[in-house]
Parts: C-alpha cells; structure tokens; sequence
C-alpha cells in the first residue's frame, strides 16, 4: 500500500462519523437518526449525506450507482419490457434483487436500463385514465344519483361508514352537507 493509503485506512479506522454509523445500524436506528449522530460526533453538515451513503455501500447496506446499474442490466438481459406482465415481472425482480430498491426505484431502473440499450428497448406505458380520477367521492355520488329511491340521511351515514375510506369517515359531515344539497334539488323535482 501507499503512504496515502495508509493514513486514508487508518483516518477511516478512527472517524467517528463511522463508529456513530455503525453504531447507529446496529441499534436499528432510521437513516435520520444515523445522520443525525454521525453531526454529533464530528461530520461536516456539507458532506454527512456523501459520508452516509459511502459507510452504506461499504456495509453492504447500499450498492454504488455503477454496480447496482451492472446488475439492474444482468438480471434485465433479454427481458420483454413492453407488455404490462413483463413490465411487472422485471420491476419485481429488481426490486427484490437489488439492494436498496423501492417498487418506484425499482420501475425507474427498468426504464432507464432501456433507454441506455442500443436500439432504445420498448417500455410498457400504463395508459391515461379518461376524466378525472374515481375516488370514494364519486363513489358516493353516484350512488346518491342512482339510489331509487332517494336514501335517507341515516342511509348516506351509514354508507360513508361502512363504504367509505378512514379519510371519507373522518369528513362525514362533509358527505352530510352533499347529501343534504342533493335532498333539496331531489325534493324540488319529486
């Protein structure tokens, strides 16, 4: 080993910022946290992200970008990319063989393996939903316009109750107030 090599392994036997990392990964602590007592025990506020992601690769704990990329592509290697079921299948397989992934990180990796092959691959695109999304509200609604006949206050509670989402629960009175508006214009046409 070099002279430099030396210090640069004995610095990083002796940096705090590294004990408080490992410290932190054996008691289980979140990433914040981690970060949080690698500042405490001396790390520069400028680099404790760089530090952080460095002590994980090194742990095991994360991949570095030019590995995780080589092995996105080994497992990806004559994958079908642009039919949903192949799409999936290959999201999946990343994102439980690739260390650090997420279903989101995982698709983004699929799709920029593609984009990096000679000629640019397919990929499977979910299509536009038409209009707006359907929620609980619109649940709601047109169950209010196709109920016949027109339910009444206690029936529109216990639909949101029972129908409804913990969200959709917690704003029953709004779902009241709506249905209390389409009482009045039902009434003013009966």
């Amino acid at each position: 080993m070099t002279e430099s090599a030396v210090e640069t392994a004995e610095v990083i036997a002796i940096d705090p910022a590294r004990e408080a990392f490992l410290q932190g990964i054996e008691q289980d602590h979140d990433e914040d946290a981690i970060k949080m007592a690698m500042l405490n025990a001396g790390a520069k506020f400028s680099n404790v992200n760089k530090k952080f992601k460095a002590f994980s690769i090194e742990a095991g704990l994360d991949m570095s970008r030019a590995d995780r990329d080589a092995l996105v592509a080994e497992l990806l290697e004559g994958a079908v990319l642009d039919t949903e079921v192949g799409f999936d299948e290959a999201c999946s397989i990343i994102n439980d063989k690739v260390t650090g992934m997420t279903p989101q990180r995982a698709a983004l990796a699929v799709r920029g393996y593609a984009k990096k092959q000679d000629p640019v691959l397919e990929v499977y695109k979910k299509p536009k939903g038409e209009g707006s999304r359907s929620g609980f509200q619109d649940q709601y609604h047109n169950w209010l316009v196709a109920a016949n006949p027109f339910p009444t206050r206690d029936q529109a509670q216990a639909y949101v109750e029972t129908q409804g989402t913990k969200n959709a629960v917690k704003r029953l009175s709004k779902y009241l107030k709506d249905y209390d508006f389409a009482s009045r214009i039902v009434s003013k046409f009966a």
